[in-house]
């Protein structure tokens, strides 16, 4: 039987689609976001065009439907191939809020043991153990705990009021347990947060070097933490070509064992051996004449 136009449609649209089921938790923790329907309950579920960041696409979803400013935290596949449904696990910046008809907040141990069921179930309980995982030491997926973006805030704060600037707003544009890249918003000029972690660990001291060598090219670094179990991180004033220094100011960090971050000078012996060459020939001397040689 020869599908209507309508239909073809729709299936065409549906194939650049993905579907993600996802799993809010409030900050504490201490409650899941579920949807009520005639059998029970079930994970709200979005679909995103395919190919697209799902940090971006997902947490704009809940701003923008559901008022609910969120963060992801990770993201993994819950139905296999062809048909493919993955899950999303994200932090909700609220306590609790105002949601729709047929979306509540459930305790999470309540919606873990009664709720849902088969797969569901799994991934909800596998989620929330691994969001609420306190590591004692060093940490591989610093940025799939809940509490991290709010010590990240913290820092910032700590770091941008000195220059008179406040913050304000923040949108998370791509991320995973691993990395991060978010835009905030502050009463001037916004800044960006960006972690990376394995395998693109290269792309700090890349960019210190980078900035000690060609600073009229780049923003300027204010302050640093280098590498702290596997996740570095930089934060950065919008970057306009030309600009003063001041409006191309940059700040590098990285959270530690606790989730929190705090800055901290680069001392020049961190670098990679390559930067040392890299700044004699900047500098327009040879190794032996390098007052730098105890890098």
């Amino acid at each position: 039987m020869q599908l209507s136009t309508g239909a073809q449609t729709q299936s065409a649209e549906a194939a650049q689609k993905d579907a993600y089921r996802l799993i809010v938790f409030n900050q504490p923790g201490t409650a899941v976001l579920l949807k009520t329907r005639a059998l029970g309950y079930e994970l709200p579920l979005v679909n995103i065009p395919k190919f697209t960041r799902p940090a971006q696409e997902i947490t704009a979803a809940l701003r923008d439907r559901w008022h609910i400013t969120s963060v992801l935290l990770f993201s993994g596949a819950m139905e296999p191939a062809p048909d493919t449904v993955y899950y999303a696990a994200l932090e909700a910046q609220v306590r609790t809020c105002g949601l729709p008809e047929g979306m509540d907040w459930f305790p999470a141990h309540h919606a873990i043991s009664h709720l849902l069921k088969d797969k569901t179930h799994a991934i909800l309980e596998s989620s929330y153990l691994r969001t609420t995982n306190r590591m004692a030491g060093d940490d591989p997926e610093p940025f799939s705990r809940l509490g991290w973006l709010s010590n990240l805030q913290g820092w910032v704060r700590t770091v941008i009021r000195p220059l008179g600037m406040e913050l304000k707003d923040f949108q998370q544009l791509n991320g995973c347990e691993t990395f991060s890249l978010i835009r905030f918003d502050t009463t001037k000029r916004p800044v960006w947060f960006k972690a990376v972690g394995k395998p693109s660990l290269h792309e700090f001291p890349i960019t210190v070097a980078l900035a000690e060598l060609f600073p009229e090219y780049v923003p300027s670094l204010l302050a640093t933490q280098p590498v702290c179990h596997g996740a570095d991180s930089l934060l950065a004033r919008t970057f306009r070509p030309g600009g003063s220094i001041k409006e191309r100011s940059v700040l590098l960090g990285v959270l530690g064992d606790s989730g929190h971050a705090g800055p901290q000078r680069f001392q020049s012996r961190q670098y990679p051996p390559w930067f040392r060459a890299l700044r004699l020939h900047r500098l327009g001397r040879s190794p032996c004449q390098s007052p730098f040689l105890d890098f």
